[in-house]
């Protein structure tokens, strides 16, 4: 392909994604439809683009994608809001979770003839709900705050269920044996340390920032030290993952914690220099200083720097670095949503229509999870708008492209239906949206959630 084009088609796809947000932000239709309509249309139909253009680059770029869209899905996810909604959401994730698995191991292995372990793995690929799709949507919908609360620690829950049961499975795919004990330890250990890599080096970020808010051109340091946070944690053994959405849950919360300053946490509080040379935390900062100005270093450390040093706490994201990190994860979402049009192979019309079953059976068991878990005090628009919130997204796309990779001989199939549910199941979503707002009848979701609300409206006076 010619350069000047592939820069003349990049120009005009980051110009029609913000055409297409501005167009979501008024009709309330996920963006990620008319960016996966335009992969389809390069890719599967008009045959200009395939995945195999992309190289090794597809793969790598699919990777940064799950962390940054994980990372600022933590950054969303607030303790106090935690607190508060955590037992429904948790029951929603769960039991929603479980029954999609088990509606995909059914159609998965009578329709398309997968082994059991096959049907399995693409049960808790696309066993989560899209946090790219749900997080912006819930923020437009007339619903109560709660409710907005409880969708989306769901869809960041189910990201992490998704992410530790696929690679779990996985590994049971890999070696062919089952040690339940082996299996669950290995599995805790690598979500605990995991979770604690993350969290720790968030608290560690977060005094660095306190330093790095006052040089020029730092916005893309927080970013980068994500990267740095997950690839540590795979390199390690563990579930980088789950490190960087631990790392985003502490920066975003790290303003609402009454944390030590430099100088308390090393015991170095005060205004003399050369206690803070005695100190490990001096002597790291002299050291550091020594490399990088030689001929400063010798020089008495002066009262201020040793103030500036002493009283630094820990801050959260300044506003830039959360503008460019939503702008980073806008470009991630827009680039991955075409390239995963561009790779859903409309060939096999078998696959593609178990996907529409699997989709189907997906939201009717998804009014099942809602009536089984949310209160029946919540209002009935806000339990009929959880019954339609369930489109899977970009998580699930990573590990069916991460799948691929593992050269199981059912490997494609796995990731063509899982593509093929993420596309349905996103133009479902918005259909069902629509209705919703202009105030249409839905059922059987009216019929089965007729008692929400009820509570509520009896206590109202007449």
């Amino acid at each position: 392909m010619d350069v000047s084009l592939a820069i003349l088609g990049t120009g005009l796809l980051v110009f029609l994604a913000h055409l297409f947000a501005a167009a979501f932000d008024r009709a309330s239709i996920p963006d990620v439809l008319p960016l996966m309509t335009i992969g389809l249309i390069l890719g599967p139909l008009l045959g200009w683009v395939s995945k195999d253009s992309f190289g090794e680059i597809g793969p790598i770029f699919s990777t940064i994608a799950l962390v940054v869209i994980l990372f600022h899905s933590g950054l969303e996810l607030k303790l106090s809001d935690l607190k508060n909604s955590i037992f429904d959401a948790t029951g929603l994730t769960l039991v929603s979770f479980i029954f999609t698995i088990l509606v995909v191991m059914l159609v998965g292995t009578v329709w398309l003839g997968l082994p059991l372990i096959g049907s399995i793995l693409l049960g808790f690929i696309i066993g989560g709900t899209s946090a790219a799709v749900i997080i912006p949507l819930v923020g437009k919908l007339d619903i109560l705050k709660e409710t907005k609360t409880k969708l989306v620690l769901e869809s960041s829950l189910s990201d992490v269920l998704c992410i530790v049961g696929t690679l779990t499975v996985l590994e049971i795919a890999s070696t062919g044996q089952l040690d339940a004990g082996k299996l669950i330890g290995s599995t805790a250990a690598s979500f605990i340390m995991a979770a604690a890599i993350g969290v720790l080096l968030g608290f560690v970020w977060s005094y660095i920032l306190s330093f790095f808010h006052e040089l020029e051109n730092a916005i893309l340091t927080t970013p980068a030290f994500v990267c740095i946070a997950y690839s540590f944690t795979q390199l390690l053994g563990f579930s980088g993952p789950i490190a960087a959405l631990c790392f985003g849950i502490t920066m975003g919360n790290i303003r609402n914690l009454e944390l030590p300053t430099v100088g308390r946490l090393f015991g170095i509080d005060g205004d003399r220099g050369d206690k803070l040379k005695k100190s490990i935390a001096g002597r790291v900062f002299l050291a550091v200083g020594r490399f990088l100005n030689p001929a400063a270093a010798k020089e008495p450390l002066k009262t201020d720097q040793f103030k500036a040093l002493s009283s630094a706490r820990p801050t959260g994201l300044h506003w830039i670095d959360q503008a460019v990190i939503g702008e980073l994860v806008f470009l991630c979402k827009t680039f991955f949503f075409v390239y995963l049009g561009i790779c859903i192979h409309l060939q096999d019309f078998k696959q593609l229509w178990a996907g529409v079953i699997m989709t189907l059976w997906i939201y009717f068991i998804r009014i099942l999870a809602v009536k089984t878990t949310l209160p029946k005090e919540t209002p009935k628009e806000d339990a009929l708008n959880a019954c339609i919130l369930a489109p899977k997204g970009l998580a699930s796309a990573v590990l069916a492209s991460v799948t691929l990779q593992y050269g199981f001989p059912y490997g494609e199939v796995v990731q063509n239906v899982a593509y093929s549910v993420i596309l349905i199941s996103t133009i479902f979503t918005a259909f069902l949206v629509f209705l919703l707002k202009q105030k249409l009848p839905l059922e059987p979701h009216n019929f089965m959630l007729r008692k929400y609300g009820a509570a509520k409206e009896a206590e109202e006076p007449a």
